[in-house]
């Protein structure tokens, strides 16, 4: 947030802001639980509630303190298995929270989660079958996106772009 900050302080004319944030914070719930879904269940809302009043802070700081009127784009989260109800209803309570503090600071949304959900219905909702996903040497994959699914986002981006410059 300080880097941001300072950068948007001393660079007179950023064009965009993009933002997306918040997987490490599940992640970390999940390791902090040794994977035991019961733990991470139990720890979802005071993750939740910390995850919305970081975002917060980042969205004074970036409208307050850098001063930054231009655009931001948040990036909504995907999920890495659309038949799993768990992954699905955590991400939406993410996304919801995310979506509704950025849409307060003016920002757009830009919809990775149903951009991977429909990219993915050939797949079963599986986005590690779909590609979307960085492969790992033993066939399953890592969490983050591969180059499709990068490519995926980043025309997820633009297109909330160029539909309000329409």
């Amino acid at each position: 947030m300080d880097y941001a900050t300072n950068y948007l302080l001393n660079n007179p004319n950023p064009q965009l802001v993009t933002i997306n944030i918040g997987g490490n914070d599940l992640g970390l719930l999940q390791v902090n639980c040794n994977f035991d879904l019961k733990c991470e269940l139990a720890g979802l809302p005071g993750v939740l509630a910390a995850y919305g009043q970081n975002l917060l802070a980042i969205f004074t700081h970036l409208r307050f303190q850098a001063k930054y009127d231009g655009p931001i784009v948040l990036l909504t989260y995907y999920v890495f298995n659309y038949q799993d109800p768990t992954q699905v209803g955590v991400f939406t309570s993410l996304n919801g929270i995310a979506s509704g503090i950025a849409t307060a600071f003016g920002a757009k949304i830009a919809d990775g989660f149903n951009a991977f959900l429909v990219a993915t219905i050939p797949f079963a909702g599986d986005s590690c079958k779909a590609g979307l996903l960085v492969k790992l040497p033993n066939g399953t994959c890592d969490t983050h996106p591969s180059m499709a699914g990068q490519e995926l986002l980043a025309d997820t981006v633009l297109k909330v772009l160029s539909d309000e410059v329409h």
